[in-house]
Parts: C-alpha cells; structure tokens; sequence
C-alpha cells in the first residue's frame, strides 16, 4: 500500500478514535439531562436535538477542508433553530449541548449576531463548553468576538455594535474571563477602533484597559501618543 495512503488511513483511524472518546464522554455528560426532573416532552425535544447534532458531528468528522465544514454547518444550524426558541420561551435551565454547539457553529459561519444573542442566553445559564475545548464559554465567546472584529478592522469594515458590547459586558463582569490575554487583546481592538474613529478619549480609555488587563498587550506607545494629542502628557 502506497506510503500516503497507509499516511491518510491512520489519520482517519486517529481522527474516529478521538471523535468517538469525546462522543462516549458527553454522552455520559448528557445522561444527567436525561436523568433529571424534566419533563418528558422537554427530555424527548433535547434527545431529538441531540440526536440530530451527533448525526451532523459524525459528517463533519468525515470532511478534512475547513471550507467544506463551514458550509455543512451553515447549511445544518437553521434545523436547530425552532429548538434553541422554544428552549429560551419556555424558561428551562439544564445542561445545553446544542445550544452551546449552536452558538460555537454559528461564530464559526461568521453570523455574529445570531452568535452574540444566543451566547448571552448560554452564559447567562453558565453552559460549559465541550469537554475538548480548553476556554470556558465567557473566555471563548470574547477570543471568538475579538478575532471577529480583528477581521472587520483590517478589511476596513465596522465590528459595532458587537464589539463595544462584548466589551461593555467584559467590563460588568457579565461576560468574565480569568484569561489577561483575551481581556487585553479584546480592549485593545475597541481601542484601535475607537482611534480609527477619531473618538481619541475612548480610545485612550480602551488602551488603558488593556494594558491594566494583560501588561504586555503592547498598548504603551499608542497611550502615551494619544495622552500627548489630548494635553493630558
């Protein structure tokens, strides 16, 4: 068998092996969903839910192009939808796994609205992340909102009224992080914002934020331009 063949089999073989450990392990996380004082109509929704979100794992597990799995979940993520209204509607709090892979999806197709909205609903019930991820759900949605905005900034197009408002509730303490390097680099891209803005004191204030959030957020030089621009040198 050709080296490259033998080379992709055992990527595929790895690939199974790790999608199937992490599929047992929430499984046994979602068992107490199941095992809970629910409803049976609500626990049967989640179980439909679950289902077709495990189904459209196992697909993507199957693509190698980043391209062709963005596509799979902006063409997958609207049979979601109708379950993530009647959950928010109905007031019910329990573990969420697709209400929180919804929201990591929808980052992911670049629908930062829709992501934004649903993530305020997820953090505000402290959903946690899947097991395989390494932030928890604030630190991710912040990074994801960051490098967002970064992309909006360097194609010249505006990252308000999401930006501002991941920063506002960074700053309430709504949206927590524990994680100085996304705290500062968050403040930080309002801040250049703001300054490309011309609005040089929210800028100022911006910068400052993140320098006292992370003290190597490289924000030192463009502070003292600007306290020198505003008479405040």
């Amino acid at each position: 068998m050709p080296l490259l063949t033998v080379q992709h089999k055992q990527r595929r073989l790895a690939k199974q092996a790790a999608n199937d450990a992490i599929t047992a392990a929430e499984v046994a996380r979602n068992s107490s969903v199941m095992n809970s004082a629910l409803s049976p109509r609500v626990r049967g929704d989640y179980q439909v839910a679950l289902a077709a979100l495990t189904q459209c794992r196992e697909q993507l597990a199957e693509l190698d192009g980043i391209p062709d799995k963005v596509a799979l979940k902006a063409r997958v993520l609207p049979q979601f939808m109708d379950f993530l209204q009647t959950y928010q509607d109905s007031g019910q709090r329990y573990p969420n796994e697709v209400l929180v892979f919804c929201i990591i999806w929808l980052f992911d197709v670049g629908d930062i609205e829709s992501a934004m909205a649903w993530a305020g609903l997820a953090i505000e019930q402290q959903q946690c992340m899947p097991r395989h991820f390494k932030r928890d759900l604030p630190t991710y949605v912040l990074e994801e909102v960051h490098d967002w905005a970064e992309r909006q900034f360097k194609a010249g197009d505006s990252a308000s009224p999401y930006l501002d408002d991941a920063a506002a509730k960074l700053t309430d303490q709504i949206w927590p992080t524990a994680n100085d390097i996304v705290a500062g680099k968050l403040y930080r891209q309002c801040g250049l914002n703001a300054e490309q803005n011309g609005d040089l004191n929210a800028a100022l204030n911006y910068f400052e934020q993140a320098q006292a959030a992370n003290p190597a957020a490289g924000c030192k030089t463009r502070i003292a331009k600007l306290q020198a621009k505003l008479g405040l040198a």
